[in-house]
């Protein structure tokens, strides 16, 4: 072989292992999914990065065509904006100030609309996403078996228990797909063992958001799998499921434990988890009757419940724990409105292109999110609410096409 010849395959060869802005991008894009679901400190890492590359490496600038001109963005700029215009009308700036720090969430969309999924297959984001999760059920094991220390109680792993349980619920949707897409019986089966391990990880948890958005879940799940002619065994496949999990002494004692608040709330004791729900709940509807405009500003919930509650004791959180309730009380009808708006662009999007995995990313994020935000203000989450913003501008179906006819006409 000729000197110049053997160079010349040499550079061939190194020159796949160089990355440029947009391989980078991706990169840690794809770090933000995979740590998701582990924990909140390598998560913050991993967002920073992101951040910070995708401001300094020109990108937000040279690729703002991507972004720019999406329907979503109007909505996402102005729930990025609301909590920090709503400290002007807050009587608890320490409080709002914390708050407010979590809208930085929504920016993340604009960076994942900046990715070309032309160039990088979105079912990445699933299989990292997949992989983080598994980490944390590895820690839940440990944990469950007394190998290392709990860090809350049985089933959390590293995380808060009602975003966990959310978190493995969308990892069995995410699963459901892949068994679809891989017909090999030894990929199935590793799928399948997957899920068990999902399910055995949820049984053992004591979220009943959880609890909830898994029954409702199992049906999509099992749709996804078999065919419709299989009918027989969807609906056979679905009651084993919920069988499975009901089956579990943690899920029967946390079911039981219903009843028992509901009782204690009308006996007039309102300290348990459903009977501080009902408080806080009633407390926000009251203060959104007398504030339905723009609410009582950012982080502004807790004290303004103090005036309405039965008793002020009840008035120990800072949120609602429902994301709708959440932003009325604190935004009135202008954040419920703007917040209907862009969920109303990011699920077409979704429904659109639910064929594909972006769009079936952003449906199953929307549904675990939706389902968690009925009983917890899930917008406000560390995992839950980077993730919705994340989807929220996570480009889907004619997105692409759209792009390239705009860079076409620009040129």
């Amino acid at each position: 072989m000729k000197p110049d010849k053997f160079v010349l395959k040499l550079r061939d060869f190194s020159s796949l292992w160089l990355l440029d802005r947009h391989d980078i991008l991706f990169i840690l894009l794809c770090l933000v999914f995979a740590t998701i679901p582990v924990a909140p400190a390598p998560k913050s890492i991993a967002m920073v990065l992101l951040l910070v590359f995708w401001f300094f490496s020109g990108l937000f600038w040279t690729e703002r065509s991507r972004w720019l001109q999406r329907d979503w963005l109007l909505p996402v700029l102005l729930m990025f904006c609301l909590p920090w215009a709503g400290l002007l009308w807050s009587a608890d700036i320490t409080t709002g100030l914390e708050d407010a720090k979590r809208s930085v969430y929504w920016l993340y969309g604009l960076v994942a609309a900046t990715v070309s999924y032309r160039r990088y297959h979105p079912k990445i984001f699933v299989f990292v996403f997949l992989a983080g999760l598994l980490i944390n059920v590895a820690v839940s094991i440990l944990q469950y078996v007394k190998c290392i220390p709990m860090y809350k109680g049985v089933g959390y792993g590293l995380l808060n228990h009602i975003t966990y349980a959310l978190l493995l619920v969308a990892g069995l949707l995410f699963l459901a797909y892949l068994y679809r897409e891989y017909a090999s019986i030894a990929a199935r089966f590793l799928i399948c063992l997957g899920m068990l391990l999902l399910v055995w990880n949820l049984s053992i948890g004591v979220s009943r958001a959880g609890y909830l958005a898994f029954i409702a879940a199992v049906p999509w799940m099992t749709a996804v799998m078999f065919t419709r002619r299989q009918i027989v065994l969807i609906a056979i496949c679905c009651v084993l499921a919920i069988t499975v999990l009901v089956s579990s002494p943690v899920v029967q004692n946390r079911l039981v434990e219903i009843r028992s608040d509901i009782v204690q709330y009308q006996q007039g004791h309102g300290m348990t988890s459903i009977g501080l729900r009902f408080h806080m709940w009633k407390g926000a509807v009251e203060i959104w009757k007398e504030n339905p405009v723009l609410g009582v500003g950012t982080g502004g919930y807790r004290r303004a419940l103090t005036d309405v509650a039965v008793d002020p004791k009840y008035a120990i959180y800072s949120h609602p724990h429902n994301s709708l309730l959440y932003l009325a009380v604190s935004y009135g009808i202008v954040g419920v409105g703007i917040f209907v708006w862009l969920m109303y662009l990011v699920m077409r999007r979704g429904w659109r292109a639910r064929t594909t995995f972006e769009g079936r990313v952003i449906l199953v994020s929307l549904f675990v999110i939706g389902i968690g935000s009925l009983t917890d203000t899930q917008i406000m989450g560390h995992a839950t609410g980077l993730l919705l913003g994340l989807v929220s501008g996570l480009p889907a179906g004619g997105d692409e096409q759209q792009h390239r006819k705009s860079s076409l006409c620009s040129s």
